[in-house]
Protein backbone atom coordinates (compact mmCIF):
# COMPACT_ATOMS: atom_id res chain seq x y z
CA UNK A 1 0.00 0.00 0.00
CA UNK A 2 1.33 3.43 -1.14
CA UNK A 3 1.27 5.92 2.23
CA UNK A 4 -0.37 9.45 0.18
CA UNK A 5 -0.58 11.62 3.06
CA UNK A 6 2.91 11.66 4.14
CA UNK A 7 1.34 11.29 7.74
CA UNK A 8 -0.37 14.20 8.08
CA UNK A 9 -3.97 14.94 9.46
CA UNK A 10 -5.50 15.84 6.75
CA UNK A 11 -8.79 16.96 8.56
CA UNK A 12 -6.98 20.05 9.95
CA UNK A 13 -5.17 20.64 6.76
CA UNK A 14 -8.31 20.29 5.06
CA UNK A 15 -9.88 22.61 7.59
CA UNK A 16 -7.55 25.61 7.03
CA UNK A 17 -7.80 25.50 3.68
CA UNK A 18 -11.70 25.54 3.65
CA UNK A 19 -11.30 28.61 6.39
CA UNK A 20 -8.44 31.19 5.58
CA UNK A 21 -4.59 30.26 5.14
CA UNK A 22 -1.77 31.80 5.65
CA UNK A 23 0.38 32.55 2.81
CA UNK A 24 3.92 33.73 2.57
CA UNK A 25 2.51 37.09 2.35
CA UNK A 26 1.51 38.52 5.71
CA UNK A 27 -2.47 38.97 4.69
CA UNK A 28 -4.70 35.73 5.51
CA UNK A 29 -6.91 35.14 2.25
CA UNK A 30 -8.63 31.66 1.04
CA UNK A 31 -6.55 30.15 -1.51
CA UNK A 32 -10.32 28.83 -2.62
CA UNK A 33 -10.89 32.35 -3.99
CA UNK A 34 -8.44 31.94 -6.94
CA UNK A 35 -9.91 29.09 -8.23
CA UNK A 36 -12.66 29.69 -11.05
CA UNK A 37 -15.98 28.24 -9.80
CA UNK A 38 -15.71 25.27 -12.14
CA UNK A 39 -12.49 24.40 -9.65
CA UNK A 40 -14.01 24.59 -7.00
CA UNK A 41 -16.41 21.92 -7.03
CA UNK A 42 -16.36 18.25 -6.30
CA UNK A 43 -13.05 19.48 -3.69
CA UNK A 44 -13.46 15.56 -2.00
CA UNK A 45 -13.36 13.70 -5.05
CA UNK A 46 -10.56 12.24 -6.26
CA UNK A 47 -9.30 14.29 -8.85
CA UNK A 48 -6.34 11.46 -9.71
CA UNK A 49 -8.70 8.49 -10.25
CA UNK A 50 -5.36 5.97 -10.39
CA UNK A 51 -4.28 6.59 -7.48
CA UNK A 52 -7.58 7.61 -5.41
CA UNK A 53 -6.42 11.35 -4.89
CA UNK A 54 -8.11 13.68 -3.75
CA UNK A 55 -8.63 17.34 -5.54
CA UNK A 56 -8.49 18.61 -1.90
CA UNK A 57 -5.12 16.97 -1.12
CA UNK A 58 -3.48 18.54 -4.20
CA UNK A 59 -5.17 21.59 -3.14
CA UNK A 60 -3.34 21.61 0.09
CA UNK A 61 0.38 20.23 -1.88
CA UNK A 62 -0.14 23.60 -3.45
CA UNK A 63 -0.87 25.94 -0.75
CA UNK A 64 1.95 24.38 1.03
CA UNK A 65 4.65 25.30 -1.07
CA UNK A 66 4.18 22.84 -4.38
CA UNK A 67 4.55 24.96 -7.70
CA UNK A 68 5.45 21.91 -10.04
CA UNK A 69 3.54 18.40 -11.33
CA UNK A 70 6.99 16.74 -10.32
CA UNK A 71 6.38 18.15 -6.33
CA UNK A 72 2.68 17.46 -6.52
CA UNK A 73 3.67 13.56 -7.36
CA UNK A 74 6.37 13.37 -5.10
CA UNK A 75 3.81 14.68 -1.77
CA UNK A 76 0.49 13.32 -3.28
CA UNK A 77 1.27 10.61 -6.09
CA UNK A 78 -0.94 12.43 -8.34
CA UNK A 79 0.01 11.76 -11.94
CA UNK A 80 1.84 8.66 -11.30
CA UNK A 81 -0.86 6.42 -12.91
CA UNK A 82 -1.73 7.02 -16.19
CA UNK A 83 -1.20 10.86 -16.08
CA UNK A 84 -4.66 11.56 -17.14
CA UNK A 85 -5.04 14.15 -14.81
CA UNK A 86 -1.69 16.07 -15.07
CA UNK A 87 -3.32 18.69 -17.18
CA UNK A 88 -5.94 19.41 -14.11
CA UNK A 89 -3.29 19.42 -11.64
CA UNK A 90 -1.36 22.09 -13.74
CA UNK A 91 -4.46 24.21 -13.99
CA UNK A 92 -4.35 23.82 -10.24
CA UNK A 93 -1.18 25.03 -9.72
CA UNK A 94 -1.71 27.94 -12.59
CA UNK A 95 -4.70 29.24 -10.42
CA UNK A 96 -3.36 28.81 -6.84
CA UNK A 97 0.23 30.04 -7.93
CA UNK A 98 -0.45 33.03 -9.97
CA UNK A 99 0.42 36.61 -8.31
CA UNK A 100 -2.31 38.65 -6.15
CA UNK A 101 -3.60 41.01 -8.24
CA UNK A 102 -4.03 44.99 -6.90
CA UNK A 103 -7.19 46.24 -7.75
Amino acid sequence: MIPRNNGFDLTVIRQAVYTSHTLKTDAVINPLDKLPPILKKNLDRNLCVCNEVPKMDIINAIVNGATTVAEIKKQTYATMGSGCCTQQVERLIECLCAPEREE
